[in-house]
């Protein structure tokens, strides 16, 4: 290699686990969800003489002071941000970060949370710089930048990064798991209907965790780290997840004014969220720990001012992507769970939610029409039901279009 990870220590590989236990029962909340189908209720115009066909607007403070309203009273506690052409318009920050049992920490723009899968868009968003700096593109095929001692299965060589980066790969992981080994056994297994919809699997964003380190020559994919089998897996796994978290801090995070983002919990990340059942009866929260094994499909913790500010720059500066390559990402999907037509235009979205038990952490991250982006994090359920944060807030986007 040409160098090691930023922060490396050897020791730490001594306490390396494949899947830590505090990972054993946790429950992502967007990956058996179905795709969300809005309907639109028909506009009833009397009938009068021709004239100019009125654009619908959005009501932006309708939409935004409904949501705020309506979350203030189903959640523990929950923040957003609107902005418009990068600057932000609307700021809510309520309930507790942590509640009275865990010391009294408030919601501000600081508090940093896991946004679970949201982090798919942004490894989607390292991803694609990593390709075209190297002068590659998402059609290239993944087989050549896999270790080179894993095994490949059927079909694995026609896999290309845009079937990663669209769930089209053929992967179907059990319960949607992306460890180092299971990724690696599912890439010996083979795949089936490569360019189909295959499903949602994390181990699609799992493997960019590997495959970025590779493209971008921090390791040599030829690389045998040490003669016993276990042992090179744990280097390999430990190395390239260092090697991805610096990736992404230098092109996306730093470019958006965003410095030491990683993948642990309090205390190592100051001022974070705890998640929460609700309603909330005095429960002690849930601190989810350290991520770095599931890093890429998920992992990365963030404040909502942090998270907006790479959202931003992603879109509308050269810093992480040319904003014709970024509108280009968006529209094939890519890192997304879809996107939503409604009367003033198109929404991109993608969400995120991480639990156990009852106790949930969620976030969802929009690019909205007229030059917006929106972002709302919560640390517990929302009501009683449980309401999909998704459908909460683009419910409430619609309804706020006239």
């Amino acid at each position: 290699m040409k160098r090691l990870p930023r922060g490396f220590q050897a020791s730490s590989l001594d306490r390396h686990e494949f899947s830590p236990a505090h990972l054993a029962d946790v429950k992502m909340d967007d990956d058996d969800e179905p795709e969300l189908v809005l309907k639109k209720e028909p506009k009833v115009r009397l009938p009068k003489e021709p004239a100019a066909k009125i654009k619908p607007t959005l009501d932006v403070n309708k939409f935004v002071n409904s949501l705020n309203q309506h979350l203030t009273i189903r959640t523990v506690g929950h923040v957003m941000q609107l902005n418009q052409n990068g600057t932000p318009i609307y700021y809510a920050a309520v309930g507790w970060a942590h509640t009275k049992i865990n010391g009294e920490k408030v919601w501000t723009a600081d508090t940093k949370m896991h946004v679970a899968s949201v982090s798919k868009l942004l490894t989607a968003m390292g991803m694609l710089k990593a390709l075209g700096t190297h002068g590659l593109n998402p059609d290239t095929r993944i087989a050549q930048f896999l270790p080179a001692y894993w095994q490949q299965g059927e079909n694995i060589n026609q896999i290309t990064f845009a079937h990663l980066l669209t769930h089209r790969s053929g992967f179907r992981v059990p319960g949607t798991k992306t460890g180092f080994l299971t990724m690696k056994r599912e890439v010996a297994a083979g795949v089936q209907n490569v360019g189909e919809d295959s499903g949602y699997e994390n181990a699609n964003f799992g493997l960019m965790r590997i495959l970025i380190p590779i493209v971008i020559g921090d390791i040599d994919r030829d690389r045998m780290f040490h003669p016993n089998a276990e042992t090179n897996d744990v280097i390999w796994d430990g190395i390239a997840t260092d090697f991805y978290r610096d990736y992404m801090q230098d092109n996306v995070f730093e470019p958006a004014g965003v410095s030491g983002a990683g993948f642990l919990p309090m205390p190592a990340a100051a001022n974070g969220a705890l998640a929460y059942a609700y309603p909330n009866v005095g429960q002690t929260g849930w601190n989810s720990g350290d991520l770095a094994t599931v890093a890429g499909g998920a992992g990365w913790r963030l404040s909502i001012k942090e998270l907006m500010s790479v959202l931003s720059h992603f879109r509308r500066t050269n810093k992480i992507l040319t904003p014709t390559a970024a509108l280009a990402m968006l529209s094939k999907g890519y890192g997304l769970n879809g996107n939503v037509e409604t009367d003033v235009g198109t929404i991109y979205v993608r969400k995120g939610g991480w639990g156990s038990g009852d106790r949930k952490e969620q976030c969802i991250a929009l690019f909205l029409p007229d030059g917006m982006e929106l972002a709302v994090f919560a640390n517990s359920a929302i009501g009683p039901d449980d309401e999909k944060i998704k459908k909460v807030v683009l419910d409430k986007y619609l309804a706020a279009i006239s």
